[in-house]
């Protein structure tokens, strides 16, 4: 990852009004599918890091506003699921659309 996409994780722009989407986005177009996954159905997201070091940075690195807003639970192995509003389109739930 770039300084300025973990700038971009750390610091969300949340005067956006559609920022959670925004950073949804930014989440899943960071991620590395050959290692790990993300899933995005229904306003849930689901990342499983697949052990990839870059997966975990990312995870490490979500802004604090969005982990507390939208946190739902971890697991030992590396999934975490975010519950979060719906509005990425239904074309974007593919991360391959991204």
């Amino acid at each position: 990852m770039t300084e300025e996409q973990i700038e971009k994780l750390i610091s969300p722009n949340i005067d956006n009004p559609l920022w959670e989407q925004d950073y949804t986005r930014l989440i899943m177009s960071l991620w590395n599918n050959d290692y790990g996954y993300t899933l995005y159905i229904n306003g849930v997201l689901t990342l499983a890091t697949g052990g990839w070091s870059e997966n975990e940075d990312i995870v490490e690195n979500i802004a604090p506003i969005y982990h507390c807003l939208y946190w739902q639970k971890s697991e030992r192995g590396g999934l975490y699921v975010y519950h979060i509003c719906p509005g990425v389109s239904e074309d974007e739930q593919d991360n391959k659309t991204l």
